[in-house]
C-alpha cells in the first residue's frame, strides 16, 4: 500500500511542493488510527443523530474523530457493504419538518455545565407570545431532545414539578455555584415516560371510579 491509499485511510496529506513530504494532519485524530469500520460507523451516527445534546467541550474533543470516521467511511464505500450503512438509515421527526432554531452556544454550554455539576443557573428567558426576555434563576434536571427543539428540564420559582424550557428561548446563562434543588426520587426517563414532554404539569392522584389504582391530572402551562 502506498502513502496515496494509506491518505484515504488515515488524517496525512504530503506537502505542495517537490520533494514531497508526508506528515499528519493538524488536527487528525492520533489516536484512531486503529479504527475499525464499525467504530467508524458508530461515530458517524452519534455525530449524525446525538451532537445536539453532547457537551460542547466533548464534541470538540470529537472533531478530528469524526472527521476521520467520515473519511473512512467514505474510502471504503466502494468495497465494504458495512460502510455504507450510514447512507441507508435516517431519523425523521414524526411531523412537519421544520428548521431548528438557533440556540447559543455560549448558552448552550453554560447550561451543560451546570446541568453536570447539579447547579442552579440564572437565565434570560423569552416566554412564548411575550416581546421580552425575563430573568429567573433555575434549577436543571435534563435536556431532551424533541424533534428539532432541545428542551430544558428544570424546576423554577415555587414549583416543585419539573417545566420545560425551549432552549433557542434561553437568551443567556450565568452560572450561580449553588447546589440545584433536585426534586426526590427525580429521573429523567421517568418524567418522558410519564408523560412529561406533553405540556402538562402531571400529578399523580388516586381513582376509585374505574378501577385504576391511580391516573394522571394535568394543570396548563408546564414551561415558562
Amino acid at each position: 500500500m502506498n502513502l496515496e491509499a494509506l491518505e484515504a485511510l488515515f488524517p496525512i496529506t504530503r506537502g505542495e511542493t517537490a520533494p514531497f513530504d508526508w506528515h499528519w494532519v493538524k488536527g487528525g485524530a492520533l489516536g484512531v488510527t486503529g479504527l475499525s469500520t464499525a467504530d467508524a460507523l458508530s461515530l458517524n451516527l452519534l455525530e449524525r443523530f446525538l451532537r445536539p445534546i453532547l457537551p460542547t467541550a466533548m464534541t470538540c474533543q470529537l472533531q478530528p474523530m469524526f472527521k476521520f470516521a467520515a473519511d473512512k467511511l467514505s474510502a471504503q464505500s466502494g468495497g465494504n457493504s458495512l460502510s455504507r450503512w450510514a447512507t441507508k438509515v435516517a431519523v425523521v421527526a414524526p411531523n412537519l419538518p421544520t428548521v431548528p432554531a438557533a440556540i447559543d452556544a455560549a448558552t448552550m454550554q453554560v447550561v451543560q455545565e451546570v446541568l453536570l455539576a447539579e447547579e442552579q443557573v440564572a437565565v434570560e428567558y423569552v416566554s412564548s407570545g411575550k416581546p421580552t426576555a425575563r430573568s429567573q434563576t433555575i434549577h436543571p434536571l435534563g435536556l431532551v431532545q424533541s424533534g428539532s427543539i432541545t428542551y430544558l428540564v428544570t424546576t423554577a420559582f415555587q414549583h416543585q414539578s419539573p417545566r420545560l424550557y425551549a432552549m433557542h428561548r434561553v437568551r443567556s446563562a450565568k452560572r450561580l455555584h449553588e447546589p440545584a434543588t433536585i426534586p426526590p426520587g427525580f429521573s429523567l426517563q421517568g418524567f418522558i415516560d410519564e408523560g412529561g414532554l406533553q405540556f402538562g404539569e402531571i400529578r399523580k392522584v388516586r381513582n376509585s371510579g374505574h378501577g385504576c389504582r391511580r391516573c394522571w391530572q394535568r394543570s396548563w402551562p408546564t414551561h415558562g
